[in-house]
This record gives C-alpha cells, structure tokens and sequence, in this order.
C-alpha cells in the first residue's frame, strides 16, 4: 500500500489512510468503499443463491433420470466446490456489516468467475498459449511507441494472470479492476491451490464432460513476484494524481465496458508523451452496460482523444465456452498502442 499512497492524490475524495483494505493487501479506492464492499457481498449472495437453485435441479434429475445419475450427482458436486469458492469471497467482507439499498452498478460486476479462473490460472495449454501471444502483442505494441518501463496500470487486471506476464516489462504493474471477486480471488490463490468446476448443460461431446473439474494453482515464481500490486477502483474515476502513470493498459475492457466513459480518465492519468494500449475483443459480457463501439472506433476515439494511434494488431482467442466444447466461439483481440499527445 505504501507505494499506491504515493500515487494518490490527496485532494480527492479521502486521505490515503482511510481507504480499507479486503484480502489482507488490496486497498478498496472508491468514494464510498463501504456501500461499494456492501453491494459487492449482495452480488456474490446472490450469486451463490443461484448457484443452489441450479443445484436443486440436478438433484432433481438425478432422482428422475437413473441411467445419467452419476453424472448430475457428479455436477452438484462441482457446483459445491464453486459455492465454497463464493463463501471465501464473502468471509473477506463479513467485517462490513449491513444491506446495501444502492442500485446495482454494471461496471462492477465480474466476468463468469469460473471461466475468468480456468482461463488464468487451470494451467490448460490452450489458455497458456493465447495469453503468452496476446501478452507478445502487447509488448510488440509497446515497443513500437517506445514505451517507457515506468509504472503501468492495468485496468481490467482481473486475476492478475496477464498483469504478472507484464511484470518483465515494466518497473512496477498497478492491476486495478472494480470487481471485487477478481483480485480477491488471486489473493486466495496465493494461500494455495483450490478446485473449481465447470458445469454445462449444452454445448458438450458427451455426457460425461458435463462436469469439468481444474485445479488452479499460481506457480510460485507468480506467487511471491515483486512490483505487483492489485487495487479495487472504478475506471472511470479514481483517486489517483493526474499523470501518475507512464502506461495504461485497457485489458479486455471492450468485452466488459463500453469505452467512451472510461477515456477521459485514461487520459488524465497518463502523464504526456505515456502510452495508452488497447487489448481486447468485442465479444461483450454485459449486453446491458451501454452501446460498445466497434474497433475502428475505438481507434478513431483515441485519436479524437488526441492519441496518436499506432498499428493495429489481431489475435485469435477462444471466448465464453470451455475447451471440450462440441461448438466453441472464436474472437478476434484487437491491440494497439496510441501516445499521448
């Protein structure tokens, strides 16, 4: 935190020292971050009731259908093992009491946390893969604009799976993202390795890889790496001095928000002649959160926004479906690096 306090600036909303901290070392930078923790705790309630009614149901199928029995009791087995996973999560806020009547802010809900955990950190092959070629792009889009090394912050950190890659690149990696479960989710990794399943309905080669079971585990080199640090914030304002940072990295934030409320703080953080670097396809999570713009127009902003904007860059990833599944959806990453003017 001692680093952070260093990049606050002391006139917005509250002194450094007050702002609290969930996981034991991921400081909460919001204006109100006890309303914020509070709404957080009703989203993972909520989720976790979900999760037990889609429960019930395989209980139910299991009574019903003898010869697939074994595989839907095998299901709420799994769909218990990611309960445990919300119960965690939620323990972390139990020291901030009371019900939240605020109304659900769209930018603070997680991607689906057992497919963001899979990807990051169920060491699949697929996945290492598509990150270590998107983590290149960025590089190669960095080293174009000659970015400096400097203090990088990366919004959309998630569970820090990229923001650790990025560590060789820079002197310091800031992972803001405004959904909670994410970086707390690392932060449990870090105290060891758990399992999660994904469970399907549709979409699947046979019976029997409706349950997907993975093992997430942070290598330790990742684990114990210095000059990472996670923060809770909402993009499209924090706390922060203005010019605080060398380099902004968006990731994954066309898929998650849309983009125009979120430059003009991207462009009050960067000090001049930083680097801004867009990664991310346009597959949106949240159909809900507002219009999304298409990659060309992100470009375009950027250049209104007064960025000069470098070359374009594709790479191919899997999205939104496990990897044994019969149908899986293909996108396109968009990366490129724009200076600051």
């Amino acid at each position: 935190m001692q680093f952070i306090e260093g990049l606050l600036d002391a006139g917005r909303w509250a002194q450094a020292g007050t702002y609290p901290s969930v996981a034991g070392s991921i400081p909460v930078l919001m204006e109100d971050p006890e309303e914020y923790l509070r709404q957080q705790r009703r989203l993972l309630a909520e989720e976790e009731e979900a999760l037990l009614q889609r429960a019930d149901r395989y209980r139910e199928l299991a009574d019903r259908v003898g010869w697939r029995r074994e595989t839907f009791r095998s299901c709420v087995e799994g769909l218990e093992q990611n309960r445990q996973l919300l119960q965690r999560l939620q323990a972390l806020l139990a020291e901030f009491p009371g019900d939240s009547e605020a109304p659900d802010d769209p930018f603070f809900r997680h991607p689906p946390l057992v497919g963001a955990l899979t990807r990051d950190w169920g060491g699949n092959p697929v996945a290492e893969s598509e990150g270590e070629r998107l983590r290149d792009a960025i590089v190669d889009s960095l080293d174009e604009m000659s970015g400096d090394r400097g203090t990088a912050l990366l919004v959309g950190g998630g569970a820090g799976r990229m923001a650790g890659e990025l560590l060789a690149r820079f002197d310091r990696v800031i992972a803001l993202d405004p959904a909670f479960a994410l970086p707390a989710s690392f932060s449990l990794l870090r105290k060891g390795p758990f399992c999660i399943s994904r469970v399907e309905q549709h979409n699947l080669r046979s019976a029997d890889q409706q349950r997907q079971e993975a093992e997430l585990r942070i290598p330790r080199d990742r684990r114990d790496a210095e000059g990472l640090d996670f923060v809770v914030a909402d993009p499209r304002r924090t706390p922060f001095s203005t010019g605080a940072f060398e380099t902004v990295i968006l990731l994954n934030a066309s898929r998650r928000w849309p983009i125009p409320p979120l430059m003009p703080e991207v462009g009050r953080l960067l000090a001049t002649g930083g680097t801004l670097v867009h990664a991310s396809s346009f597959i949106q999570i949240f159909e809900d959160v507002g219009q999304q713009l298409s990659a060309l127009e992100v470009m375009e902003l950027c250049r209104i926004s007064r960025f000069e904007v470098g070359k374009a860059r594709w790479v191919d990833v899997f999205v939104d479906s496990s990897f044994q599944s019969l149908i899986r959806k293909r996108a396109r990453n968009l990366v490129f690096a724009a200076a600051k003017l």
